[in-house]
C-alpha cells in the first residue's frame, strides 16, 4: 500500500459508519382478541370501546377511514453500511420478519361488515381469521 492510499484510507475511515437496528411497531396488535366480533351485529362503537382506534402511522400504513379500521404490526431488521458523507454510497438490507394485519370494514349503519386478520412470518402468509361477506 502506498503512502497516498494509506492517507486516503485514514481520511475516509472516520466518516464511514454502519448500524444494525430492529424496529418493532405496534406489537400489541398480536394480542388483540377479535373472536368476539360478529359481522352484522358488532358496532363501530363497540370496536372502539374494546380495541381502541388504530394508531395513525404513515410508516405502517395503519389507517382509519369512514368505513374501515386497519391495524398493522411489524418486526423489521435493518442493516446499513455508509461509506463516506461526500459520495454517500449506502448499502442497506431491510427485512420484515413478522407482520400482522387486522382489517375491519363497516357498513352504512356502522356495524361490522367483515373482519380479516392475516399474518406473515418471513415468506409464509397465513389467513388467521375471516368473518363476513364484503359487498
Amino acid at each position: 500500500m502506498t503512502n497516498l492510499q494509506l492517507v486516503t484510507f485514514l481520511m475516509v475511515l472516520p466518516i464511514c459508519g454502519c448500524f444494525i437496528a430492529r424496529d418493532v411497531v405496534n406489537p400489541q396488535i398480536r394480542n388483540l382478541n377479535t373472536d368476539w366480533i360478529t359481522p352484522g351485529i358488532t358496532t363501530k362503537a363497540e370496536i372502539v370501546s374494546e380495541l381502541g382506534l388504530p394508531t395513525l402511522d404513515p410508516i405502517t400504513n395503519s389507517s382509519i377511514t369512514d368505513d374501515t379500521f386497519h391495524w398493522k404490526s411489524s418486526d423489521t431488521f435493518t442493516m446499513s453500511l455508509d461509506i463516506g458523507w461526500i459520495f454517500t454510497p449506502t448499502f442497506q438490507i431491510s427485512k420484515t420478519r413478522k407482520s400482522e394485519d387486522i382489517l375491519i370494514r363497516f357498513d352504512e349503519n356502522d356495524t361490522v361488515e367483515f373482519i380479516s386478520r392475516t399474518s406473515a412470518n418471513h415468506h409464509k402468509n397465513e389467513l388467521i381469521q375471516w368473518k363476513g361477506n364484503p359487498k
